[in-house]
């Protein structure tokens, strides 16, 4: 399995000892990660004033991946509004992350 390296953070504590700590994004997660930042961007912006109980979280956005590939790519009914399209990057980072739920 392939890791991805995300970032890196240095820790400094008052006896002068310094500690790296290494965050390990599998390329799952990280695709998630970019699908997230699209729906809290694109999505959450009108859902958390017109439909409050469809707001996209990290923890349920899993579950509702059907569902936005129907509305997002298959009927190409969401996101609303010429303001909120998606560029051609964002839609590539909601693809790949509902590849990686959705593929048998």
């Amino acid at each position: 399995m392939k890791l991805l390296l995300l970032g890196i953070s240095i820790l400094l504590y008052s006896n002068a000892q310094v500690e790296t700590k290494y965050e390990i994004i599998t390329p799952q997660e990280s695709a998630k990660t970019k699908a997230f930042s699209v729906l809290i961007a694109k999505c959450n912006v009108c859902h958390a004033t017109k439909k409050k109980q469809d707001i996209f979280t990290l923890e349920n956005m899993d579950s509702l991946a059907i569902a936005i590939n129907k509305q997002v790519f298959i009927k190409g009914k969401m996101p609303k509004g010429k303001k909120n399209k998606l560029s051609h990057e964002e839609s590539q980072d909601l693809q790949k992350w509902l590849n990686t739920i959705l593929a048998p």
